[in-house]
C-alpha cells in the first residue's frame, strides 16, 4: 500500500522532467551498503511507476540504461577483447531481487528490465533501432547521449533479458557489410558475444536466428578482409568450447548429439574447416 501512493506522483505537471528527477534521485541514492530489503523497494517503487505509464519517456529510459553500463562488465571493449561466456554464476540474492551484482545502481536497473519486461520492450527497440540505423523518430531520442553507446546497450540488456533484443538484432545485419573494416570489426565483436552467450530464459540467440542473422554473421568467416576473418576465426573456437560440455563431447563421438544447437554449432565447425 505504502509503495502504490507514489502512483499520485504521475499526476504532477511536467511529469516527464519530475520523474527523470526522481528515478536519477533513486538511482544515485542506491548503494552496497543498503539491505537486500531496502534495494528491493527502491526496486518496486520505480517498477510500480514504469507499469503505471502509458509510454516510457527517452530520458527516463536514458537514466535506466545509464546505470545498466555502470558495471565494467558489459563495456563493449571487454566484448571486443574477448568473447568469454557470458553465463557467470550469480548470487542467490540476485536470483531471487535481481538487485545485488557489481554496483547496486546497475543492480537495480537488472531489477527493472527483468520485472518491467512488457513495459520496457518497444521503448528499448524503438530507441536501439533507431540508434542503429542512424535515424530518429523523436527530438528526445535525437538528443539521448546512449545512441553512439548502442553497442553496448545491446551487451548490456541482452546479458540482463535478452528477449528484449528479438526484434533489435535483424538491424545489426547491414552492419556486417557495410565497406568500413572497423565498423564490420566492431559489429561481429558485438554479434559474437550474443551468439556465445549461454541460453537464458529459454531464449538461444544462435538457435533464434539460425536461418536468418546467424548465417548472415557466419559469411563473415569469408570476409575480404584477413583481419576479419582472423577475427572470425579466434570467435569460433571459442563459441564451440561454450556449446561443448565433456558429457556433450561424450555424446558427439557416439553420434547421439542433435538438435538446433547443434546444428548451429556444425555450422560453424564446418566455416571453420
Amino acid at each position: 500500500v505504502e509503495t502504490r501512493a507514489v502512483v499520485v506522483f504521475l499526476d504532477l505537471e511536467d511529469v516527464d522532467d519530475q520523474l527523470v528527477r526522481l528515478f536519477e534521485t533513486v538511482f544515485d541514492c542506491a548503494s552496497e551498503g543498503h539491505s537486500h530489503e531496502v534495494l528491493d523497494l527502491m526496486a518496486s517503487l520505480l517498477a510500480l511507476l514504469i507499469s503505471e505509464m502509458d509510454d516510457l519517456p527517452q530520458p527516463l529510459l536514458d537514466v535506466i540504461l545509464a546505470n545498466l553500463l555502470k558495471a565494467p562488465a558489459y563495456t563493449f571493449e571487454a566484448a571486443a577483447a574477448a568473447y568469454a561466456d557470458s553465463s557467470q554464476s550469480q548470487s542467490s540474492q540476485e536470483s531471487s531481487a535481481g538487485v545485488v551484482g557489481a554496483t547496486a545502481q546497475q543492480g537495480l536497473a537488472k531489477a527493472l528490465l527483468q520485472r518491467c519486461e512488457d513495459k520496457l520492450d518497444q521503448p528499448i527497440a524503438r530507441f536501439l533501432t533507431s540508434s542503429i540505423q542512424g535515424d530518429s523518430l523523436s527530438e528526445q531520442l535525437r538528443n539521448s547521449e546512449l545512441r553512439r553507446e548502442y553497442r553496448k546497450v545491446v551487451l548490456a540488456v541482452h546479458a540482463v533479458q535478452p528477449r528484449l533484443l528479438l526484434h533489435v538484432l535483424p538491424t545489426l545485419q547491414s552492419e556486417l557489410e557495410v565497406e568500413d573494416v572497423t565498423s564490420r570489426k566492431e559489429a561481429i565483436a558485438t554479434l559474437g558475444k550474443v551468439f556465445s552467450a549461454a541460453p537464458k530464459d529459454g531464449v538461444d540467440t544462435a538457435v533464434d536466428y539460425k536461418h536468418t542473422l546467424f548465417p548472415a554473421f557466419l559469411g563473415r568467416f569469408h570476409d575480404k578482409e584477413k583481419a576479419v576473418r582472423v577475427q572470425m576465426l579466434a570467435w569460433g573456437r571459442l563459441f564451440l568450447e561454450s556449446r561443448h560440455t565433456p558429457a556433450e563431447g561424450a555424446k558427439k563421438r557416439s553420434g547421439v548429439v542433435s538438435g538446433p544447437a547443434a546444428e548451429c554449432a556444425a555450422a560453424v565447425t564446418e566455416r571453420m574447416a
